[in-house]
């Protein structure tokens, strides 16, 4: 059966029954049309994992080609525990180039190519029940094809991919600093712009000064507004919220910091619990995913090899170190296990939050 005629059957079909049924049912027919067996047990070693509150997930890696994207998929099932969610993409940006999250019906693509970041990116997401035929199986040939990667076409997808995120990801930063700018000393040919639509609007004859005042104020709207403004306070019911937005500034325990990365907020909320509860620290040595420790004291750090040494960066002048590659949602996560840790509720928006650009 060809891939867009898979679609089209598991869309009607709605969401797996079982764990067993996400991976047999749904994921290994699309994987296969893909060029995958992911039942070959000599190529791909598959781990499975059920909770006690009803849910499962299934993760492996799909065999590499050496020079290309590594592949690992985590297949869910039903409800996961908090703990977990921190932990679908607990993958340094190094050991992987694409993480997938499926529950066989919505599939979520992510990457980690950007270093400077430290963090992992959602390039895509597919819903085969609200998407198209057509456009769920390009992004899934795109990068899963199995002859894709093995060509480096999926590597030149995930690069133009990221180049347009990072891009977007600038101009969300960037732009509502160049609109204060300008209408804080209005460009002639804007105002001259808005004069004109107002005389076609009201059909009178608009003073240019006028206009030049009225985008002034708007710059005292905003200012004014900015700190009481709720709009754009982060308070998401769950990490995978975090996604696509960039910060401004985090609200923690009291304090205000400027934060405009996931990395800084992480690293604030450290600082700001570390400065009250520096002589327990050492039992954050229990926070951890599934293949990293988030908080290591110098000595354990010391037994790492090189290479993931390189993956903490130092808390200020203090013995601790912090893992610093991860996606904006894991960082988000990782804030709220650490307050959490500490017996502060992560929830609360007095104890912790996040403002943002892009705010919806």
């Amino acid at each position: 059966m060809e891939l867009r005629q898979v679609i089209g059957r598991l869309s009607r079909q709605g969401q797996p029954e079982s764990s067993q049924s996400a991976l047999l049912q749904y994921v290994s027919p699309v994987l296969s049309e893909l060029g995958w067996d992911v039942f070959d047990p000599e190529r791909v070693k598959l781990d499975s994992e059920e909770f006690s509150e009803g849910g499962a997930m299934t993760t492996f890696w799909l065999p590499a080609f050496v020079g290309q994207p590594s592949v690992f998929v985590c297949v869910t099932f039903g409800k996961l525990p908090a703990s977990e969610l921190e932990k679908l993409h607990d993958l340094p940006y190094d050991e992987t180039d694409i993480s997938i999250e499926t529950d066989g019906v919505c599939w979520r693509f992510y990457a980690g190519l950007d270093e400077r970041r430290h963090q992992m990116w959602l390039l895509e997401e597919v819903d085969f029940r609200n998407d198209g035929r057509e456009d769920s199986a390009s992004i899934l040939e795109r990068y899963l094809l199995r002859k894709n990667l093995e060509d480096g076409s999926t590597l030149q997808a995930l690069e133009h991919r990221f180049d347009e995120l990072k891009t977007a990801d600038l101009l969300r930063g960037e732009l509502p600093v160049i609109w204060r700018d300008l209408l804080q000393e209005p460009d002639q040919m804007l105002t001259e712009l808005l004069q004109e639509e107002a005389q076609r609007a009201l059909d009178r004859k608009i003073d240019i000064e006028a206009v030049a005042e009225f985008l002034r104020g708007l710059v005292d709207e905003e200012t004014s507004g900015t700190e009481d403004n709720t709009e754009s306070v982060l308070r998401c019911r769950q990490p995978r919220d975090v996604t696509g937005r960039t910060p401004i500034k985090v609200h923690i325990l009291g304090a205000t910091i400027r934060a405009t990365t996931w990395f800084t907020v992480f690293e604030a909320v450290i600082e700001a619990v570390y400065e009250r509860h520096a002589d327990a620290f050492e039992s954050t040595k229990t926070l951890r995913g599934r293949t990293v420790q988030y908080i290591l004291h110098k000595d354990a750090l010391s037994d790492l090899a090189p290479k993931k040494r390189q993956r903490y960066a130092q808390l200020g002048t203090s013995p601790y170190w912090f893992h610093k590659n991860a996606s904006a949602e894991q960082f988000y996560q990782r804030c709220r296990v650490l307050l959490e840790h500490f017996g502060y509720n992560g929830w609360n928006a007095e104890v912790f939050c996040v403002e943002l650009w892009n705010s919806e």
